[in-house]
């Protein structure tokens, strides 16, 4: 029913070229990116509880760096910054990491063959309310 797809390799009989999103790439990219910008969120909740300016880690990616390395009116000479610096650091970073997987799975698809017959059904499995106090699951298709 799917055949691979090889660059250059000629057309089979019968077969539709059909792509889909890399979905090994596009949800740890959300997760990654979700809770790594969860965090600076909490984190930008916090700083402005307590008085302080935390507005920049509401911007996804640069946002926390620019937090990291901004001076803060508690900042004392002498006090050692660099905990918070890293700290900027990794949640940009990772945020940018996130972002960049689920960008780059939407955006490079894998291609592949399905039989001509079959290229236009569809079959899902979903979660289904069987009542007002019960659920199953239901199969939907298409044809």
């Amino acid at each position: 029913m799917r055949l691979e797809y090889r660059e250059g390799a000629p057309e089979p009989e019968g077969y539709v070229l059909k792509s889909q999103i890399i979905k090994g790439m596009v949800i740890p990219g959300a997760i990654i990116f979700g809770v790594f910008y969860g965090i600076s969120v909490m984190g930008a909740e916090i700083e402005n509880e307590d008085g302080n300016d935390g507005d920049a880690l509401y911007i996804p990616v640069v946002g926390p760096i620019i937090w990291g390395y901004s001076d803060q009116p508690y900042d004392e000479p002498g006090d050692d910054t660099s905990s918070r610096e890293t700290v900027g650091l990794m949640l940009g970073v990772s945020q940018g990491i996130g972002l960049t997987l689920f960008i780059a799975g939407l955006a490079a698809r894998s291609k592949y063959w399905v039989r001509e017959d079959l290229a236009g059904v569809s079959v899902t499995i979903a979660p289904t309310a069987l009542g007002p106090r019960s659920s199953g699951l239901g199969v939907i298709g298409s044809f």
